[in-house]
């Protein structure tokens, strides 16, 4: 559920990991990834929780403080896609990689997409993993013309999960920002 003054509702699945020391000026949010990592399976069922603000609604009832806190655990699902690059094709290079080992590195170099196979009608799920890099975009569609859009940006932690930023836009004026935490199981 999403709340903020009357806010519609919104399935809502962002990601944004970073490694975090104690450091009190670490930004625990901030998008920490490496897209030369392999690439993480975050498949699983996701919960998440979050906070932000909500602005610029032609209905000031819906501007103001939002928190995302979807509790009902959802199934996203982590495919593999072939990572592409030169195995390297000749024997005088000894740099070059033999074609049994690019295939081994291509296994382990694979970024993923993610999909949300048991979602509403009303929800549109579009995700990709890039090394430990993470993003996806859902928009709900609200009904009379309406709809609204989140496009999360982050990375994936060493335990897991996700934490990072997200922006939106909708119903009608309003923009949307903040942060999620997504825990994986």
């Amino acid at each position: 559920m999403i709340d903020g003054r009357t806010a519609p509702r919104l399935i809502v699945c962002l990601a944004v990991v970073a490694s975090v020391a104690c450091d009190p000026d670490v930004d625990e949010f901030a998008a920490d990834c490496d897209q030369a990592l392999s690439g993480r399976d975050v498949g699983g069922t996701w919960t998440l929780e979050g906070d932000g603000e909500r602005s610029g609604c032609s209905s000031i009832r819906l501007n103001g403080d939002l928190t995302v806190d979807i509790v009902d655990p959802f199934a996203i699902v982590s495919t593999a896609q072939d990572t592409v690059f030169d195995a390297g094709e000749t024997s005088t290079d000894p740099d070059a990689l033999s074609e049994a080992d690019a295939f081994v590195e291509r296994i382990l170099r694979a970024d993923h997409t993610l999909t949300y196979p048991a979602k509403p009608d009303e929800i549109e799920f579009v995700g990709t993993t890039t090394g430990s890099c993470v993003d996806f975009t859902i928009t709900e569609d609200l009904g009379d013309d309406e709809s609204q859009t989140i496009e999360f940006v982050g990375s994936v932690r060493d335990d897991g999960t996700l934490k990072g930023y997200f922006e939106g836009y909708g119903p009608g004026s309003c923009t949307m920002s903040g942060k999620i935490t997504v825990d994986v199981r």
